[in-house]
């Protein structure tokens, strides 16, 4: 309803369109990252003895048609899909504090200093395309 009915279909083919109207270097796409749902350091006042409290379960954190399709619209693009999820997310859950970085600001974006901790991962990722 609202314009939202088969959303992800819908951002498949805006993504695909994005990619296509590129004209210039390869393009990468980069998965999204974990939703933890709200922000973690509401979570983490109320678990001060136990930040894994506050961990999200691998299955909560990401929604998978959107993980799909956002891959297939790489896929089929001509595009690069990486998915940086590893380094957020162990086997089972993606925790709020990874070391002693807290990795979100609110429910869904980095903090700025988790995010510069990501620089040397992402290069990782990011330097076969770009050589």
């Amino acid at each position: 309803m609202g314009g939202n009915d088969d959303f992800p279909a819908k951002w498949q083919a805006g993504l695909e369109s994005t990619i296509g109207k590129i004209d210039g270097p390869a393009v990468d796409v980069l998965a999204d990252v974990p939703n933890q749902g709200s922000t973690s350091a509401v979570c983490l006042s109320a678990h001060l003895e136990d930040a894994r409290e506050c961990a999200i379960p691998v299955g909560e954190a990401f929604e998978p048609s959107l993980q799909r399709t956002t891959e297939a619209a790489a896929v089929e693009s001509g595009a690069t899909f990486l998915d940086l999820s590893r380094y957020f997310c162990n086997e089972t859950n993606c925790p709020a504090i990874i070391g002693n970085t807290l990795v979100y600001r609110d429910g869904h974006h980095l903090t700025a200093h988790f995010s510069r901790e990501m620089a040397g991962p992402l290069w990782k990722e990011l330097e076969p395309t770009i050589g």
